[in-house]
Formats: C-alpha cells, structure tokens, sequence
C-alpha cells in the first residue's frame, strides 16, 4: 500500500544503462551491495493513496526512482 500522496506502479519495463552498470562495479556513484540496480521504468499506475493523487489511477507513465531500484 502505498503512503499519503503516493503511486503504486506495476513496471512494465526499465532501463539498463552504462551508468547501471559502472554503479554494480563500484565505478559511478556506488552503492553497497546487495541492491536493486535501475534509475528509470515505465508502467501503469494501479494504485493511489490520496485524494490530490487518485486521477493517475490507470494511466501510463515514465519515472526515474530514487533510492530503490527499478530491476525489482
């Protein structure tokens, strides 16, 4: 369940760039391992919590996640 004001997205697809791959070998803004590489995806919004946010319910989109990767 998502928080107050945010999406629960259902990936379809994401990316996987050089830059992924510099990070998994600790040459780009490494990270500790083990983590779930991917910066950016696209898929469909399935669930919001929060009347300002309720109107992406079923759209596509594109985002770039911070923290959390988008490989999972």
């Amino acid at each position: 369940m998502p928080q107050p004001g945010q999406l629960l997205v259902k990936v379809d697809a994401s990316t996987i760039n050089p830059s992924d791959r510099l990070r998994i070998l600790g040459a780009y803004f490494p990270v500790p391992l083990p983590a779930t590489m991917g910066l950016e995806g696209t898929g469909r919004v399935v669930e919001a919590n929060g009347e300002n946010v309720q109107h992406w319910v079923g759209k596509r989109i594109s985002f770039v996640q911070i923290g959390v990767g988008t490989w999972g």
